[in-house]
């Protein structure tokens, strides 16, 4: 009987080694080097709502373009996380806007269609603005492996 009970603890043991893909995963979570993630803190004093634009999968050929995220005055939100896989940075493209028409849109690096309700379209390289779309300016910066946790105040 003793016998049999070692032997069920060896199997349990053995069945409760890591493999690779699950040792990966650990680290990946855990915080290496190549994760990233972008936040957006709001401190201007009033309601903004956010659309902002990544590299969902580290495969992925093209980025998701996300809207709107509504952030009130002193909170923070985390966009995205993610892993730089088989990519040495990542880039979050942001715009957002309040009630009164006041709108953020940092460098206004490149321009997409957004459209006023909530939204989630792969940007495509062939994309046009539906009718109910406008064109607008976004922002874009990038994240690093040597700054991986990006934050973004707009005042």
């Amino acid at each position: 009987m003793g016998l049999k009970w070692v032997t069920q603890l060896a199997v349990v043991a053995v069945l409760l080694l890591p493999t690779a893909g699950v040792a990966s995963d650990r680290d990946s979570a855990s915080g290496r080097h190549d994760d990233y993630s972008a936040t957006i803190c709001n401190e201007s004093g009033s309601k903004i709502y956010v659309a902002y634009a990544w590299r969902v999968n580290d495969t992925d050929e093209y980025r998701t373009l996300f809207g709107w995220r509504n952030i009130e005055t002193g909170d923070c939100s985390t966009l995205f996380e993610g892993n730089f896989g088989q990519y040495s940075n990542s880039y979050l493209y942001y715009y957002a806007e309040d009630d009164d028409g006041y709108y953020w849109s940092g460098n206004a690096e490149t321009e997409l269609c957004v459209p006023e309700y909530r939204f989630e379209r792969v940007l495509y390289d062939d994309y046009t603005c539906d009718d109910d779309e406008e064109l607008v300016e976004f922002g874009v910066k990038e994240i690093t492996s040597e700054r991986p946790h990006y934050t973004l105040t707009l005042e």
